[in-house]
């Protein structure tokens, strides 16, 4: 039966019982036979089931009148509107305009008079809120005075007489209602009438405008026995609330554990407090989609309801790759029979959380929803206030509480807007504020299915929430085709769009024409430039010719007197200099595969990598320092210096092809154990063609070297400028020291930089040192934030890259405009291809972050000695057949124009109270502050409970509180860490990345420490949180968060309230959610008395100076 009633709910349809009949009410458009027939064959079984829940239901009860008194309780859903007008009392969300144009004659009299007789007749229309000891009421005036604003205009100032006509009202002062008519000429009228949520709903505008008709038409009005103060008062009795205890238990069973947070995938940044302007974007089904689905609801023994909400989470889950969703829906409110024709604000949200498993089939989680909906709706009596003070949801100022997106399926009647000669038809007027983020409502007409978005203008562009409505068609199409689709199978995208983010954003295709290698090229080099500098070092520098005498000698050295063979693997462990450039490219002439060993590796690392590798071999010019450590042979090029010159200056007659393994850079692994990536020679001329075309290098460039052969970054440092012609200055310090890099920037006029961005933040501070040679700064390997290039970017181009190593280095660059730009990483580079996937390896939609996958001529041939984890990493492209992509295990997101928007690891995300998280872009608030260079946030875990800790550099110790009220400023509350450690410097690895690993190995103490008051002000606030917390004041420390401690929305208004009464001075609520420490609110006040103050000293001197010029 409560199925059966369900659907008779959602057509609107009235049913009751008078003695044993059944009372059915039909709306003016319904069209159900099938219903219609339902009922007649469950007469019986509803009139004893109607019957049962009248006897056992205590909703059934008669509601009592309340006693008269000054003032009367608010429902549930007023406590929270009057929350939300006092956060923000300039806003115009909760204004419910409705506007229509009449034709005829008006009797402005009587249109007068018919409203006075609705505020006479319903109480709710001469309410006002008031405040008692803190705790907002309404109060019913007996008399209010009521006006009609009339206006005579043209056609052309409508708009602007209704803009000024929808204001905010002022919930302490009534009415709550205004009306305005617009005269355009004797017989064309436009009126407006607007209420504040908090008195009026829906249904109740149904019923005020069929009791406006009855009234202008000289019809009575029926008594009323019950008014919206009884309502409130039984529904706030404890008698009620004691009734409740179910449903009650029901919605906690619900959202037990942690409760999810949506993450929609906006255009614009979400304001730290929430903003409601809005738009609509319409659409509708057609006639066969929507019987297809009415075909799939019956066959489900469900609803339409249930139907279209089932796709929502679909769509929503699509967009976000989040499983658990909850989404809001409305309820009349109106369960009980007494409330049936009564006007007020009784609407009740429902909190509907699914989980949507993309390897369910489609009618089986459509089962489950209806099976969802039924049970919600079988315990909607539980308010949706009392559940979020019941979970004590952490309030977030930019976010709804629970949810922020909504579903509402309609189906009202459309009334007869005729009295007498004067007919009424709708106006559009452009007032949409958007409540959530996104709201779905679906009506159905005349066998369609009619849809509209109500979306945030802050968070979206109206072309993405077209795409939306596009991908939501989509969706109805795959599971009308085939509802038995898995939903990880459905595809959303339209092939235009898949062709784009798969094709047309990866037309790539370069042909270099060349079918040699990096040392033919190099050799090339050497014939055409053979006097060019092709190496500077300190104090020395080698040409073209002579570099390539002394490679060939080494080559041959090693072939004759170290037998070692093309394919070989050769360890390279070198003083930065030009002999570690020599010995690279000696190791790739003879066709062996060159590993960088880095000095400041620790020993064991460094054996740990010559077994993995079954290295035989490491030329090195530091045996002296290893020789008794390392576990294989040495080859010292300095030892051995004059051995190696008695070898022919001739290249070895060895041939090597693209197909050859070039180097194996070793990156570090899950389990601890290094893993080795082999790249080939065709991706390291790939790579290195790329690079030269694209930053357009040449005989006449310098290009820096000062990454470590460890790091990929070093094969963009010198393979493409060896090719070209150009020379490599090797920077003996490597990257460490900011000023010895700045010194041979200036002194050898280098072009080129390419480095990371910690590197890039020690010069940005001295970049007036620097001179303007340099024509490209390009940063890698890590990511990029505004404070690193703040500097450089106003005075050299600044390039943004990524690339994991398993591409060869980079696969997207991007010439940065502006700051605002840092997260884009650009488009694929030449013989690249990038595809952004979601959990199911299916293409995600623009502007949704998936994780990033790579493909094309840059790909690595695998990870050495270890094929399962090959076969992990790199696998077969689902979307095109054949091709061979490696999994990054990045996110980001494809914007419009083919750019790649980076959001960090995937590894890196987590999620703090349900919201997702990203470390970096704490980090970047943190960086943001004057006195701090450098910042690393991490997550530790206590108790099952996690916890952010940040680090930073500074020249001096920064307080907890200040930090947190800084980011507070940016950031919200979740986001904010508990903890901050002032640092001498951020330990890096040796690719030029933080340690973290290290950092989370630290202990640093996170309990916070009990604190008194320090003066008058937060001895009174102490006094006051006590009071309204009921907690013993000993208790409370000025550092505890109000709202950690218990304190709640109306809570905080009995604060200000309290605040303003002990110091005659106002403090807004959104200051309390920004400051939620007596600290940080006491110096507010002291603030706000200081500027009083003042003010009052400066108005005093002013009525002297008047005395004065008086008595002159």
């Amino acid at each position: 039966m409560e199925k059966l009633l369900l659907k008779i709910l959602e057509k609107n349809v009235k049913i009751g019982l008078i003695g044993d009949q059944l009372k059915i009410s039909f709306p003016k458009d319904f069209h159900s036979d099938s219903l219609i027939e339902e009922i007649r064959g469950n007469k019986e079984a509803l009139i004893r089931h109607i019957r049962h829940l009248s006897q056992h239901n205590s909703g059934y009860t008669p509601i009592p009148a309340a006693p008269k008194k000054e003032y009367y309780a608010l429902s549930s859903v007023q406590k929270r509107l009057y929350f939300i007008y006092k956060f923000d009392n300039s806003s115009l969300a909760y204004n419910m305009p409705q506007i229509v144009r009449l034709h005829g004659a008006l009797d402005s009299d009587l249109l007068q008079s018919v409203f006075r007789s609705l505020i006479s007749h319903y109480e709710i229309l001469r309410t006002r809120i008031g405040v008692v000891s803190e705790v907002p009421v309404q109060y019913i005036d007996d008399h209010m005075d009521f006006d009609i604003e009339e206006y005579s205009c043209s056609e052309s100032e409508i708009e602007g007489i209704l803009t000024s006509f929808i204001r905010p009202f002022d919930l302490e002062k009534g009415p709550l209602l205004r009306v305005c008519v617009l005269h355009l000429s004797e017989t064309e009228h436009i009126l407006a009438v607007d209420m504040h949520h908090i008195i009026t709903d829906g249904v109740s505008n149904g019923i005020l405008l069929r009791s406006f008709m009855s009234l202008y038409r000289g019809e009575s009005l029926p008594s009323l026995s019950v008014h919206y103060k009884d309502y409130s008062e039984w529904q706030q009795s404890s008698e009620h609330h004691s009734s409740l205890e179910l449903h009650k238990n029901f919605w906690l069973e619900q959202f037990k554990g942690e409760i999810p947070v949506i993450d929609l995938p906006t255009d614009y940044s979400r304001p730290l407090v929430k903003r409601y302007e809005g738009d609509r974007v319409g659409f509708s089904l057609s006639s066969e989609q929507t019987e297809k689905l009415k075909n799939i609801s019956g066959k489900a023994g469900g609803t339409m309801f249930m139907t279209t909400l089932s796709l929502y989470y679909i769509l929503l889950k699509k967009l976000t790759g989040q499983d658990d969703l909850i989404i809001g829906t409305p309820v009349a409110g109106r369960d009980h029979v007494d409330l049936e024709h009564q006007v007020g604000m009784f609407v009740n949200t429902l909190a509907l959380r699914s989980d949507c498993n993309g390897n369910e089939s489609y009618t089986e989680f459509l089962n489950r929803v209806k099976s969802m909906t039924l049970d919600c709706f079988g315990n909607q009596l539980y308010q949706y206030e009392s559940l979020l003070e019941d979970l004590k949801v952490a309030r977030d100022t930019s976010r709804n509480p629970l949810f922020d997106v909504m579903f509402s399926y309609q189906n009202f009647e459309d009334p007869e807007l005729s009295m007498g000669d004067l007919i009424a038809s709708s106006y559009s007027h452009d007032h949409v504020d958007a409540k959530f983020d996104i709201s779905l409502t679906v009506s159905e007409d005349k066998d369609q299915l009619f849809l509209s978005f109500e979306y945030s203008r802050n968070l979206f562009k109206r072309e993405s929430i077209e795409r939306f409505a596009g991908y939501f068609q989509k969706i109805v199409d795959d599971v009308t085709a085939n509802p038995e689709i898995s939903i990880k199978e459905i595809q959303m995208l339209p092939s235009c769009e898949l062709d784009l983010i798969l094709h047309e954003f990866n037309d790539t295709n370069v042909d270099y024409r060349n079918d040699k290698t990096i040392l033919e090229l190099f050799e090339q080099q050497v014939i055409l430039n053979g006097n060019n500098i092709a190496i500077i070092g300190e104090n020395q520098s080698l040409n073209y010719l002579q570099l390539n005498k002394k490679i060939n000698q080494l080559s041959n050295y090693l072939i004759h007197s170290k037998k070692i063979n093309k394919g070989d693997i050769v360890g390279v462990h070198f003083e930065r200099g030009m002999d570690m450039i020599v010995s690279l490219l000696a190791i790739l002439k003879i066709g062996a595969v060159y590993v960088a060993l880095d000095p400041e590796y620790p020993v064991e690392r460094i054996n740990t990598i010559i077994e993995e590798s079954e290295m035989n071999t490491v030329v090195t010019n530091l045996s002296h320092k290893i020789s008794q450590h390392i576990r294989t042979d040495l080859t010292d090029i300095i030892a051995e210096k004059s051995l190696v010159e008695m070898e022919s200056d001739q290249s070895p007659e060895i041939q090597v092809t693209g197909n050859c393994p070039a180097y194996i850079i070793y990156t570090s692994g899950s389990t601890g154990v290094p893993k080795g990536i082999v790249i080939g020679h065709d991706s390291l001329l790939d790579y290195s063609l790329t690079f030269r075309d694209y930053f357009s290098i040449s005989e006449k460039d310098r290009v820096i070297q000062q990454s470590s052969l460890s790091f990929d970054t070093s094969v963009e440092e010198i393979f493409p400028a060896l090719i070209s012609g150009g020379a490599i200055i090797i920077v003996s310090s490597g990257g460490r020291d900011a000023e010895n890099l700045i010194q041979n920037i200036n002194m050898y006029q280098a072009t080129i930089l390419s480095t990371t961005p910690l590197v890039l933040n020690e010069i940005n501070s001295s970049v007036h040192l620097l001179g303007k040679s340099l024509r490209a700064i390009i940063s890698g390997g890590d990511n990029l934030s505004a404070n690193h290039i703040d500097g450089l970017i106003k005075v050299f181009p600044v390039y943004n890259t990524y690339g994991p190593s398993e591409s060869t280095v980079c696969i997207t660059y991007y010439r940065l405009e502006d700051l605002s730009q840092i997260s884009v990483i650009g488009k694929p580079i030449a013989n690249r291809k990038i595809y952004i996937l979601d959990q199911y390896g299916k293409p995600c939609p623009l502007g949704v972050t998936g994780e990033i996958y790579v493909a094309g001529k840059g790909l690595a041939k695998g990870y050495l000695n270890n094929t399962a984890l090959t076969h992990e990493k790199f696998i077969e492209n689902k979307n095109i057949k054949g091709q061979r992509i490696y999994s990054t295990g990045d996110l980001g997101k494809w914007l419009s124009d083919g750019n790649i928007q980076f959001a960090g690891r995937r590894d890196n995300q987590l999620k703090i109270r349900g919201y997702r998280v990203e470390l970096e872009e704490i980090e970047n608030r943190l960086l943001d502050h004057p006195d701090i260079s450098e910042a690393i946030v991490i997550c530790k875990e206590k108790n099952n409970h996690k916890y952010l800790l940040a680090f930073y550099k500074s020249e001096r110790t920064l307080g907890d509180t200040e930090l947190k009220t800084f980011l507070s400023l940016s950031l919200p509350d979740y986001m904010v860490p508990v903890s901050y450690c002032i640092v001498q410097d951020i330990p890096m690895l040796v690719n030029g990345k933080p340690d973290r690993k290290k950092l989370t190995s630290l202990e640093i103490e996170v309990e916070q420490i009990h604190l008194e008051p320090e003066n008058e002000i937060e001895e009174r606030l102490t006094q006051i949180w006590s009071e309204i917390l009921h907690i013993d004041p000993e208790l409370i420390s000025t550092n505890a968060s109000f709202f950690k401690l218990g304190g709640h929305s109306l809570k905080a208004v009995s604060l200000a309230n309290k605040i303003e009464k002990r110091w005659n001075t106002k403090i807004s609520l959104q200051e309390i959610f920004y400051n939620t420490t007596i600290q940080l609110i006491a110096k507010i006040i002291e603030s706000q008395m200081w500027i009083s103050h003042t003010a009052d000293k400066s108005n005093d001197q002013h009525e002297n100076n008047n005395i004065k010029k008086i008595i002159i």
